[in-house]
């Protein structure tokens, strides 16, 4: 997840600063996809084994109902949730100052590499204090760098609170995500991850239109603050629900560390 966009985002400023502009960006987005849709073609098959299993909601329920994994998965769906909002809003109010896609994208290459720079960083740390501190961080830096982005006014401005706020996503995702391994037994972890990717889809999905219909009543600045209110509801959870120190594991009833 960061690797992916830091390159696309890269390629696609460079190219919308070429004549060809937005077309080509589309053309090659195709043709990757194409190559994508190929090289699946060309991977091994292997038989299925056994009859599929059916949606068990009970053990959804169950997995999501802990505490931990409700703070882990509040922080992950308030990040991507702020991706949505920064993809609807951040390009309008730049191009409002003047600015062009290319300046666009360069500020989300910025968010992106500092994301990606940070992740590493903030795995040791939630390894060494436990997984409160680097959470709570993450999601503080992310409320405030995108509150800071209706009072800048400059390329350089906004491109310094791309880093902040890449730093930010860059301390939340590691420790969330360790918090589902340390509070899931083996045979759950499939279903835990599979809710924490979806919220990662649905935080995206809700978070782009809702805002959008937002600003279209309130403006665009008061929309943008009025979107922190997510992950600081967040840094509530995690505060409320996530023990300091270690990580420590939950009593799971039936499960290895009861």
């Amino acid at each position: 997840m960061g690797l992916a966009p830091l390159i696309g985002m890269m390629l696609c400023g460079v190219i919308m600063r070429n004549p060809v502009g937005f077309n080509m960006v589309f053309y090659t987005g195709s043709a990757l996809l194409l190559v994508g849709v190929i090289l699946a073609f060309l991977l091994p098959r292997t038989e299925a084994k056994g009859k599929a299993e059916s949606i068990d909601f009970k053990k959804i329920g169950v997995v999501a109902a802990r505490k931990a994994n409700i703070a882990s998965y509040a922080a992950i769906f308030s990040q991507w949730f702020m991706m949505g909002v920064i993809t609807v809003l951040l390009p309008s109010y730049m191009v409002d100052l003047g600015m062009t896609a290319f300046h666009v994208a360069m500020v989300m290459v910025a968010t992106t590499a500092a994301c990606v720079a940070f992740n590493y960083p903030a795995g040791l740390l939630s390894d060494k204090v436990g997984r409160k501190i680097p959470s709570i961080m993450g999601l503080a830096l992310l409320v405030i760098a995108i509150n800071l982005i209706p009072v800048a006014t400059s390329f350089e401005e906004l491109i310094g609170l791309g880093i902040l706020l890449g730093v930010g996503m860059g301390c939340i995702l590691p420790p969330v995500l360790a918090l589902i391994s340390d509070n899931t037994e083996k045979g759950e972890r499939g279903t835990a991850m599979g809710i924490f990717h979806a919220l990662i889809t649905l935080g995206v999905a809700v978070g782009a239109p809702v805002t959008g219909v937002l600003a279209s009543e309130v403006g665009s600045s008061l929309a943008i603050h009025l979107s922190t209110l997510i992950p600081m509801a967040a840094i509530i959870a995690v505060l409320v629900l996530v023990k300091a120190g270690l990580p420590q594991r939950e009593v799971i009833v039936g499960g290895e560390n009861e």
